[in-house]
């Protein structure tokens, strides 16, 4: 909800030409079994992304969501808030504040801060 909210808050100002609606899903994990949730859909004239969970058990992350459209998918991630690119190994130390960030395409996966400009940027990537 957190990600839907702050894409919806970023869509605001092009309220008169973007259509958010949502539908639910439901998702499988090996860890967690099976469980509901919902994907957004985002209309734009006559093209159309959608915003889909995939799960919060991805390697590397404790979430993932996929931003996808007509042209391809971007991939957003919940890592924390100072990581700049995928680590496998997990430290003993404090569980860190874990934020949203858009993860470029492999082989060299960095992270993109999300904010208003990166996911407009991402959306608009998708829908051309």
């Amino acid at each position: 909800d957190e990600l839907f909210n702050f894409v919806e808050n970023c869509l605001k100002p092009y309220r008169e030409k973007v259509v958010i609606s949502y539908e639910e899903i439901c998702i499988e994990e090996e860890k967690l079994g099976t469980y509901k949730s919902k994907k957004m859909i985002i209309k734009i004239s006559n093209r159309k992304a959608t915003l889909t969970p995939i799960g919060v058990t991805v390697i590397a992350a404790s979430g993932r969501v996929d931003l996808e459209g007509e042209t391809g998918i971007v991939r957003i991630v919940r890592v924390p808030t100072l990581a700049s690119k995928p680590l496998l190994c997990m430290k003993d130390k404090k569980p860190e504040k874990r934020v949203w960030k858009i993860a470029t395409p492999p082989p060299e996966i960095r992270y993109i801060d999300l904010d208003c400009d990166s996911f407009f940027d991402a959306l608009m990537k998708v829908i051309r």
